[in-house]
């Protein structure tokens, strides 16, 4: 995983403008455990491409690794707002609700994504 990480820094001098070196950067350290670095990239990225939703939803991850619950389902209910029938959002959120105690609202998200 250090060598994608070096691979995406590198690539980042070609085209600095370009989100994705961020975004991949952002998934590279979620998958690493690093959500710290991921919610820097993630935030990265949609300063470039402020209205993709897989990027939002993806700082929403982020802040969930990160145990940052509040930040989290206010990137979800964002990303929502711009993909309501994305399934995945939806359970992200319900995930966020259930860890933040608010289950009957956790429950309505829940049933959302599995009816998507």
């Amino acid at each position: 995983m250090e060598q994608a990480v070096a691979a995406f820094h590198l690539a980042a001098s070609f085209k600095p403008q370009n989100p994705e070196r961020p975004h991949n950067l952002g998934l590279a350290f979620l998958q690493t455990g690093d959500g710290q670095g991921a919610v820097a990239e993630f935030q990265a990225a949609i300063r470039l491409r402020s209205e993709d939703s897989g990027y939002i939803g993806n700082l929403g991850a982020a802040y969930l690794q990160i145990a940052d619950f509040d930040s989290a389902m206010a990137e979800f209910l964002k990303a929502l707002k711009l993909s309501p029938q994305d399934a995945t959002l939806h359970y992200n959120l319900g995930l966020a609700l259930k860890l933040k105690d608010k289950l009957p609202e956790a429950i309505i998200e829940f049933r959302k994504a599995s009816e998507l």
